[in-house]
């Protein structure tokens, strides 16, 4: 009778290509969710509300009756998606569970009303709350991208590529920590910081995906290989 070892060995590939198949599933649902975010709102809102004005923030559109739904379930679908991806290291995994639980708040603590709200005039809103929320997001992932994200760089054998990396990483990270932080401050043209912002997010999970299929590393951890 064949033992479960064996049995485990047999099926060895097709249970890392699942694992494999997961793993990516995640990484690029989050990608996705994100990359289409700020313009489903826009034009979803546009095509409801032709002749209205649109809000002037990408958080705005929790309060158009066209539009709230698809804002608050992206929102906690990108939460819950970053608190159930596991990084290399306790201390990406935790960074990543602290923005998965602020996307999530972001959703349920709107900001307040604007030119472009549709809804009732009594809205709950928190837009403080919201808005610590929100850089916590973008702070988290941030960091995560300057001093996480360069951890497996090590198994990049070329020198220049691995500087290219680590300073392309360096610049997605920084540029997350001071967009929301322009958006915060700046009275116009905030949707389009904030969406800056958003693809900025998207090209990080970009950039690791390259990094990780130039190198294997994900392969070399499920096999062992280090």
């Amino acid at each position: 009778m064949v033992g479960l070892k064996d049995r485990v060995l047999k099926h060895g590939p097709e249970l890392r290509d699942y694992m494999l198949r997961t793993y990516h599933g995640l990484r690029w649902s989050l990608l996705l969710l994100s990359l289409v975010f700020p313009w489903v709102l826009n034009v979803g809102e546009r095509l409801a509300e032709p002749h209205h004005a649109q809000p002037s923030s990408i958080s705005g559109y929790y309060h158009t009756t066209a539009m709230r739904n698809y804002f608050v379930a992206t929102l906690v679908a990108v939460g819950l998606g970053l608190y159930l991806y596991k990084g290399f290291g306790r201390a990406e995994n935790w960074f990543l569970n602290i923005a998965g639980v602020a996307a999530i708040a972001v959703a349920f603590l709107p900001c307040a009303r604007d030119q472009g709200a549709t809804d009732g005039s009594r809205a709950f809103t928190a837009p403080t709350l919201h808005a610590v929320a929100a850089y916590i997001l973008f702070a988290c992932i941030g960091i995560t991208s300057v001093f996480l994200g360069p951890l497996t760089l090590d198994l990049v054998d070329d020198p220049k590529v691995r500087r290219r990396f680590l300073w392309i990483y360096r610049s997605l990270g920084v540029a997350m920590i001071v967009l929301p932080a322009i958006a915060i401050i700046a009275r116009a043209h905030v949707f389009a910081i904030e969406a800056i912002a958003v693809e900025v997010f998207c090209l990080y999970w970009i950039v690791k995906t390259w990094e990780y299929r130039r190198t294997e590393a994900e392969m070399q951890g499920l096999t062992g290989a280090f």
